[in-house]
C-alpha cells in the first residue's frame, strides 16, 4: 500500500488550490484562517479514528513543541502560497514549491543524518534552474515580483516545518520521545491555527474574517480538508525508513507539480499561447528530470 502514497498524496495537495481559484482573486489572510480551521477539524477527527484503533497514546512536550512550532511555520508558507496562487496562478506556483525539495534536501543531510547518494547532490542545479526558468515566464512580458517572491519565501517555511513535524515521529535530530504520524499533523495544524490568528488578531481583521460570503469559508474548509489528508498519508511515507525528506519530498513534489500543472493550464487556462506553453513545458521538464536524478 505504501507505494500508493506518491500517487494519491500529490492529487490532493495538487488539487487543494482549484478552490481558491473557482473564487478568483481572495483574501489571503482570511482564506488562511478558514483553511487551516479545515485543516485542523479533519486532523482532529483522524486522531481519534486512529487512536481508538491503535489505542490512546500520550503526546510528550517535546515532540508536541516540535510539531506545534512547525505548523505556525507551515501557516506562514500557506498564506504566502495563497498570494502566489492570486498573482502567477497555479501552474507557475506549484513549479516554483518545487524549490522545497532543495531545501528539505539539505535539511535531511545537516539535521537527520540522511545520507544521500551522488545522484541527489547532481539534481540541485537541475531543479533549481527549472524553477527560476518558470519564475521568469510573465504575462504581458512582465514577471510579477510579489507572486514569484512570495512562493519562493514559502518553500523556506515549508521545509522548516516539514524538519519540524518529522523529527517529531522519527527523533533523528536529537533523542525524545515520539508521536504517531496522525498526532503530529494534528499538532502542526494547532500551531497553524495561532499563525493564522496573528495574522487578524485586530478586531478589524476578525470582522473582515466573518464577513466573508459563506461559500469563501466552505471553499477553505474543503482546501483544508484536502491538505490535511495529503499531510496524512505524506508523513506517513516520509517517516518510513529509508525514504525521509531527501527522498521522499522531491518525489512527492515533482508529482505535486504535474497535477496542479494540469489544474492550472487545461481546466483554468493560466497560461497559453505556443510560446508561453513551449517556455512553462521546458522548465517544468527542467525540474522534473532534476526530481526524477534526485529519486535515483
Amino acid at each position: 500500500m505504501l507505494f500508493l502514497i506518491p500517487i494519491i498524496a500529490p492529487i490532493l495537495f495538487g488539487s487543494q488550490f482549484i478552490f481558491q481559484k473557482s473564487l478568483g482573486t481572495v483574501k489571503t489572510e482570511y482564506y488562511n484562517l478558514s483553511m487551516i480551521f479545515g485543516a485542523a477539524a479533519s486532523t482532529v477527527i483522524f486522531f481519534v479514528i486512529c487512536s481508538l484503533i491503535q489505542g490512546f497514546q500520550a503526546i510528550d512536550l517535546i515532540p508536541f513543541s516540535l510539531a506545534f512550532c512547525g505548523g505556525v511555520f507551515w501557516s506562514i508558507s500557506n498564506r504566502l502560497s495563497l498570494v502566489g496562487i492570486n498573482n502567477i496562478g497555479m501552474a507557475k506556483t506549484s513549479v516554483i514549491l518545487n524549490v522545497v525539495s532543495i531545501i528539505s534536501f539539505s535539511f535531511g543531510v545537516l539535521f537527520l543524518a540522511e545520507r544521500p547518494d551522488i545522484y541527489r547532490y547532481i539534481g540541485i542545479p537541475i531543479l533549481m534552474g527549472g524553477a527560476i526558468l518558470v519564475s521568469f515566464l510573465g504575462n504581458g512580458g512582465k514577471i510579477n515580483k510579489l507572486g514569484v517572491i512570495s512562493v519562493f519565501i514559502a518553500t523556506i517555511f515549508i521545509s522548516i516545518n516539514n524538519l519540524l513535524s518529522l523529527d517529531a515521529v522519527t527523533a533523528q535530530n536529537f533523542p525524545h520521545s515520539t508521536i504517531p504520524f496522525f498526532t503530529s499533523v494534528m499538532c502542526v495544524t494547532f500551531g497553524a491555527i495561532l499563525g493564522a490568528f496573528l495574522f487578524n488578531l485586530t478586531p478589524s481583521k476578525l470582522r473582515g474574517w466573518k464577513s466573508q460570503s459563506k461559500r469563501t469559508h466552505l471553499y477553505a474548509l474543503a482546501t483544508g480538508l484536502l491538505w490535511a489528508s495529503g499531510s496524512e498519508i505524506t508523513t506517513l511515507f516520509l517517516a518510513t525508513p529509508g525514504l525521509g525528506l531527501t527522498y521522499g519530498v522531491p518525489l512527492i513534489q515533482s508529482l505535486i507539480t504535474l497535477v496542479s500543472a494540469l489544474w492550472g493550464i487545461i481546466y483554468f487556462k493560466e497560461i497559453y499561447g505556443k510560446k508561453k506553453l513551449s517556455f512553462y513545458v521546458l522548465g517544468a521538464g527542467i525540474v522534473i528530470l532534476g526530481v526524477v536524478i534526485f529519486s535515483l
